[in-house]
Parts: structure tokens; C-alpha cells; sequence
């Protein structure tokens, strides 16, 4: 059923067998996609940061809606911070890595 016009509901912690009523918000399609954990194939322990070897850098990505984000650099922390500003900004509540924002000084803007 829906509520407030959502079709979707988002589990906060990402738990999809936890759901009680305080794991649960109301979403659309896209911010239920946002907040995904780490993929299995991750290598760099941090969604969106990745080491290209051809050119020996980090690589931050994001995509949203109908644009990506891409940017290298020859730090991790600076591609991480890259890409947690970027969730912060485009993901807000629904960025997976929150709980990286403290670590880099990072709030979430609205």
C-alpha cells in the first residue's frame, strides 16, 4: 500500500529482514537504490572508490539521475571525501556511507 504517494519503502539500517516499523521509510525507486551497501566485488571497502592501475589513481563515481560524477586523484581520502560529499549532496538521508561522515567531517546538506 502506499503511503504519502510512495510506492516504496526503504529499510534504514539495509536489513531486509528487519522490518520493524522504525527500519522503515517511505521512498521512491530511486532513493530505495541509493542505499545500497558495499558490493561483494569491492575491493576498496568504500562504495564509488576505486584504484585504476593504467593511470595509478583513485577514482571517486556517482551517478544520479542522468549524470555521473567522475574524478581521480592520487589519494584515497581525498576520493573518499570526494565521493561522501557527493552522497551527502545528492543522496542525503539516503546515502549508504553515513556512517563515513563523521570520520571526514561530513554532514548531510538539505
Amino acid at each position: 500500500h502506499a503511503f504519502l504517494g510512495f510506492k516504496w519503502y526503504d529499510h534504514v539500517d539495509r536489513n531486509q529482514l528487519n522490518n520493524r516499523k522504525y527500519n522503515l521509510r517511505p521512498c521512491t525507486r530511486q532513493q530505495n537504490n541509493m542505499n545500497k551497501s558495499v558490493r561483494l566485488d569491492n575491493t576498496s571497502g568504500v562504495t564509488g572508490v576505486s584504484f585504476d592501475k593504467r593511470c595509478n589513481r583513485w577514482v571517486a563515481t556517482l551517478s544520479v539521475k542522468d549524470f555521473r560524477l567522475r574524478k581521480s586523484f592520487s589519494n584515497f581520502d581525498d576520493a573518499v571525501k570526494y565521493r561522501l560529499e557527493a552522497e551527502a549532496k545528492y543522496f542525503g538521508e539516503f546515502a549508504p556511507q553515513k556512517h563515513l561522515f563523521e570520520q571526514y567531517k561530513l554532514t548531510i546538506q538539505n
